[in-house]
């Protein structure tokens, strides 16, 4: 019998399209999802929470497309709101996890303001850490328990949530030197991948974005230093106050960070200079 006749027949059609059909229960990240809503919400959830019927999805054993939901509308509509819901928990997990990264790490903004009543040019600010362990803007400056999801932290624009200081008309970044202004990071182009069936995807951002955006925000030390920050003003006008282009990341020891400051510039030989003292609260 031909296949043209087995799909002319009701019966023999049905039975063919059941074989070649592979029909799986649907199911959610059960645990996880109730950990989480426990976690971050202090709520139980109904033991039907995550019941989704009798719903199942269908797919042909020899096509390569995506798998179709078999139920009716309102099991459909239930297994979307589970699955949005579980991606709104895992963003925030990666959220908290991000954040809590910084419980033991002093995020440092400084600023400068001319209170002189003269324009002045060419300033550059040294700092000199003399008690605590700067931290560099690189990739391994994350919790390795969740290796692997740097680069959605980076894709979650969390790293500028976090460390991007305001601007106002009080305060702002230093316009006046040639550095570009700080953008988010946009991802590079990623070479494509070729899955086991030929399609191409292009993967996700990754840790190597993550670095990228970090130090956009993040000040790296001085060349060849191991407790040393430059920082350079291109120029300041009377009673104009700028940031210090990055924050400094640094570990507190016995709760305190100490700086040792200097200031070069047209009008100051570096004679101005300083200790800041930060310290836990």
């Amino acid at each position: 019998m031909t296949y043209g006749e087995v799909m002319k027949n009701p019966v023999l059609a049905k039975e063919f399209s059941l074989r070649l059909m592979n029909l799986q229960d649907v199911k959610v990240n059960r645990s996880f999802i109730e950990e989480e809503v426990r976690k971050y919400y202090d709520l139980i959830l109904c033991d039907d929470f995550c019941d989704l019927g009798g719903l199942q999805q269908s797919s042909l054993v020899i096509s390569h497309s995506s798998p179709s939901l078999e139920g009716t509308d309102k099991e459909k509509e239930k297994y979307g709101l589970l699955i949005e819901l579980e991606g709104k928990l895992a963003d925030i997990g990666i959220r908290d996890m991000f954040f809590h990264m910084f419980d033991d790490v002093f995020i440092i903004p400084l600023a400068i303001k001319n209170i002189s009543t003269k324009s002045d040019e060419r300033i550059t600010v040294n700092i000199k850490v003399i008690q605590g362990h700067p931290i560099q803007p690189t990739s391994d400056f994350f919790n390795q328990e969740f290796s692997g999801l740097e680069g959605s932290v980076h894709d979650d624009h969390l790293i500028a949530e976090l460390l991007q200081l305001p601007e106002n008309g009080d305060i702002t970044y230093d316009k006046s030197y040639s550095r570009e202004p700080i953008e988010p990071h946009i991802p590079k182009f990623h070479m494509p991948m070729i899955d086991g069936f030929g399609y191409a995807s292009e993967p996700a951002s990754n840790a190597e974005d993550y670095e990228q955006e970090l130090q956009n925000y993040v000040q790296e030390l001085s060349d060849g230093s191991c407790d040393e920050y430059r920082f350079v003003i291109g120029a300041l006008r009377p009673n104009e106050m700028v940031w210090l282009d990055r924050v400094m990341l640094i570990q507190p020891v016995d709760g305190q960070v100490m700086l040792n400051y200097s200031i070069k510039s047209n009008n100051s030989t570096g004679e101005l200079s300083g200790v800041l003292s930060l310290n836990k609260c």
